[in-house]
């Protein structure tokens, strides 16, 4: 294979809009606009929807994968599947990696003799505990030394952000209490408060993981506007470079897009 500088890398949790007819066009119009060497889309599909569209991967010049989360804790209302493209002329491989309580892909991007893995994926947007359940397997598996980046919606928000103070405030907590977790927007108001604790990006930082993103601009839209940064590319600092971090407001989804480049220091 020919010698790389770089590799552009990108991340989108598509609302499992490749099942849906209307939204399916926008999610692939949205991943050629990209035009990035490896797509993650998380969210893809859903099992009742779940018709790989190989025709459309094939269009845009990618080889795909997908993968169903097989959660250990079944969700109750969707069984979802997450998607990794990768373009042809790069020939990469491409392979499943188990996170605790659910799946997760990977593949390698080569720089001469060297190598950058990628491992990309979807927290669990449940709960805390099953968030820090699958960090915990995640690095677990980490091999020390190697350069790695984490492609995530981490579902997570880093403690310092405003949005994370006034979710985690007294006052907030105190009405969420109050909220049925029955009612949509309610569950979200509340997960979301879970969400703010920041833990699973404290892990990671405490083991040598540094955002791509330094402003930590918002990519999960609420109302249409966005209001918290949930996907995030995470990279073993000193050893891998992550640069030139874009979001990207594309129609077909509750999330923003993001891409960046990869590269050895």
């Amino acid at each position: 294979m020919q010698h790389r500088e770089g590799y552009s890398i990108g991340l989108w949790n598509a609302g499992r809009g490749l099942s849906h007819p209307k939204k399916h066009a926008q999610i692939a119009e949205g991943i050629d606009a990209l035009n990035v060497d490896v797509m993650t889309v998380v969210e893809a599909y859903d099992r009742g929807g779940h018709v790989v569209d190989r025709d459309f991967a094939d269009k845009l010049g990618y080889n795909i994968m997908t993968l169903e989360y097989e959660d250990e804790q079944p969700h109750p209302s969707v069984f979802q599947f997450m998607a990794l493209l990768t373009r042809k002329e790069l020939d990469l491989p491409m392979s499943s990696i188990r996170l605790g309580s659910r799946n997760a892909l990977q593949t390698y991007l080569p720089f001469g003799s060297k190598h950058v893995r990628s491992i990309s994926g979807h927290m669990d947007d449940r709960n805390s505990a099953l968030r820090d359940g699958m960090t915990d397997s995640l690095l677990r598996q980490l091999v020390s030394g190697e350069p790695t980046v984490l492609d995530f919606d981490f579902n997570n928000i880093h403690e310092s952000d405003l949005i994370a103070r006034v979710l985690t405030s007294a006052p907030v907590r105190g009405v969420t209490k109050l909220l049925p977790g029955s009612i949509h927007a309610c569950s979200l108001v509340k997960r979301s408060v879970q969400m703010a604790d920041g833990a699973v990006l404290a892990k990671l930082e405490d083991n040598n993981f540094v955002d791509a993103d330094v402003t930590h601009a918002p990519t999960m839209k609420f109302a249409g506007r966005p209001v918290m940064q949930l996907d995030h590319f995470m990279y073993s600092k000193g050893l891998v470079n992550v640069i030139d971090h874009t979001v990207h407001n594309l129609p077909g989804s509750d999330h923003q897009a993001i891409s960046a480049l990869v590269s050895l220091p």
